[in-house]
């Protein structure tokens, strides 16, 4: 740009405020608004010219630089200090295609909630770049069945007009995408205001691979599972089934608590599935190998795992047993609970036996009692004359 009435000697007192005719509406922040960094000004200055260039903090977004509903834009400036603060135009924006989009032949998984993309002209501006996503062929390159309207692209990074992105999904993608005809993504997009892009395929759909990568809750009195799988499904109605290792089904028998059903579903890059039971994990099971399946999208995954102790310190529930150690312990409550906290536990005999160890010690001395007693009121036998001996 030129200045005039440049005066050498303040020029570091000249600042310059940069704008643009039309802020694209997408842009709220006014983050397209260039920046200037600095101002590099011609070695001769004359009054009426002096030819300065202003360095931009970064390149020019594509959503001001293509044209908005087929009108340019222009560049604007105005000197905040060392001169006049008119603002006035100084450039303006030439015609330019639309953004592109690039076609792929990347594998998605149905659980996916981004797809990565390239092309031409994006926004650094998450908001202005509109993503329509359809389903279709690998060759078609218009939408016919569409998925979503309004997906985001974002980490928008431009090396010139090439540029890369991650398209986040505002909607699940269907369960059903793998499979059929109809198993690619078709994809356009539109900068700020901006015309439609063109529409190609950057990928084909697949069914997802995950496992569960952790589990806690496998206690006994536990009426809650927390499974973590590696890849969680949005769109899917996770079904759950429990069983035993030898293959009987966990809940089948009225002995068994009942099979647990999903009641919450944490949606994160490692999604967690929150299980609550019908009732809690009875005693019975401790060391059973309890085998875990969970069903995303039709697609299974099984963990096998263990029921334990837990932290709790409780013991008399080992394989079920309501048997206590002491009185105490046994007195149960109006639902039938049974307390077997270890605090409650003697280290010696129980009451009971003790009680009968008694019992029976006084029982052997009754009778002990009772036989010399009756000895002794027998009559003693008479004496027998002792032979004797004639002498011849």
């Amino acid at each position: 740009m030129n200045i005039c009435n440049y005066e050498s000697d303040d020029s570091d007192d000249y600042s310059i405020h940069l704008g643009v005719s039309s802020i694209p509406s997408c842009d709220v922040n006014n983050a397209t608004v260039p920046v200037m960094a600095s101002l590099v000004v011609a070695d001769e200055c004359t009054a009426d010219h002096c030819a300065a260039t202003v360095n931009f903090e970064s390149s020019l977004d594509w959503a001001i630089a293509l044209q908005s509903n087929g009108v340019s834009n222009t560049l604007t400036a105005q000197l905040t200090s060392g001169g006049n603060t008119d603002v006035v135009h100084v450039a303006t924006f030439q015609p330019m295609a639309a953004a592109v989009m690039s076609s792929g032949t990347a594998n998605i998984s149905v659980c996916a909630t981004d797809v990565d993309v390239t092309g031409l002209r994006f926004s650094s501006v998450d908001s202005c770049n509109t993503a329509q996503i359809c389903r279709g062929s690998s060759m078609d390159t218009t939408c016919t069945t569409g998925l979503m309207n309004n997906a985001y692209v974002r980490n928008v990074s431009c090396s010139g007009e090439s540029c890369k992105g991650k398209v986040m999904l505002s909607e699940p993608l269907p369960c059903d995408g793998s499979t059929g005809i109809a198993t690619n993504l078709i994809m356009g997009m539109k900068v700020a205001n901006s015309t439609q892009s063109n529409f190609v395929s950057v990928g084909s759909m697949t069914a997802p691979t995950f496992n569960i990568s952790d589990a806690s809750g496998f206690d006994i009195g536990s009426s809650e599972l927390v499974l973590t799988t590696n890849t969680f499904c949005v769109n899917s109605g996770i079904s759950l089934n429990l069983s035993f290792a030898d293959g009987s089904v966990y809940g089948s028998s009225e002995t068994m608590v009942e099979v647990g059903k999903v009641s919450k579903v944490n949606s994160t890059t490692n999604g967690t599935v929150i299980v609550e039971l019908a009732s809690p994990l009875s005693g019975e099971l401790v060391d059973d190998k309890i085998e875990v399946s969970l069903s995303q999208c039709g697609v299974s995954a099984t963990g096998l795992f263990s029921v334990g102790m837990g932290s709790s310190g409780s013991s008399s529930a080992l394989n079920g047993s309501t048997e206590v150690s002491n009185v105490d312990a046994g007195l149960t409550d109006s639902t039938g609970s049974v307390s077997t906290q270890e605090a409650n536990s003697s280290t010696g005999l129980s009451n009971s036996i003790i009680v009968g160890s008694v019992i029976a010690g006084v029982a052997l001395a009754g009778f002990i009692f009772e036989y010399v007693y009756h000895k002794r009121r027998q009559p003693m036998p008479m004496a027998q004359d002792s032979p004797v001996v004639t002498p011849v």
